[in-house]
């Protein structure tokens, strides 16, 4: 039987690289603007935020699946082959207009996905909506917009 080690960082390594931070779970539904019909949902997304305790730092890594052509985002029906959907991770930069992140993999029509998106930060009155936060039309909600390519 062959023999392998595994090294472990010291103490003092361990902390700088690993803070504690704010671990945020992610269920949102997905829209398309549809200027006929007003938002409609299209999937939903699920995954994690995680932020550092640092108050000076403003990236955030996610991991994220982003799941399509599900009536009204419940994918609870079906298995995870027959659902399509992209993969995302990287680091959310919160202090640029827009930043990338890598699309990972996929099910369904992105099976194995490679690519990227980019990611915005934008207000439901720069999409054209304030229907997506059922509110008033002095309301203003930020979204993530999210721009993909693929390879």
């Amino acid at each position: 039987m062959p023999r392998f080690g595994i090294v472990f960082p010291t103490a003092s390594t361990i902390q700088e690289e690993l803070e504690f931070g704010l671990v945020t779970n992610i269920e949102e539904n997905i829209y398309v603007e549809n200027t006929v019909f007003g938002p409609t949902v299209v999937g939903k997304a699920k995954g994690v935020y995680v932020a550092m305790s640092s108050s000076s730092d403003n990236n955030h890594m996610m991991a994220m699946t982003v799941s399509f052509s599900v009536e009204n985002g419940d994918d609870d029906d079906k298995s995870s082959d027959e659902i399509d959907s992209l993969k995302f991770f990287g680091v959310h930069l919160r202090d640029v207009l827009e930043c990338h992140v890598a699309v990972i993999g996929g099910t369904g029509k992105f099976n194995d996905a490679n690519g990227y998106a980019v990611i915005k930060v934008v207000n439901n009155r720069d999409i054209g909506s304030t229907d997506i936060i059922h509110g008033s039309s002095d309301d203003v909600k930020l979204m993530l917009m999210y721009n993909v390519f693929l390879s």
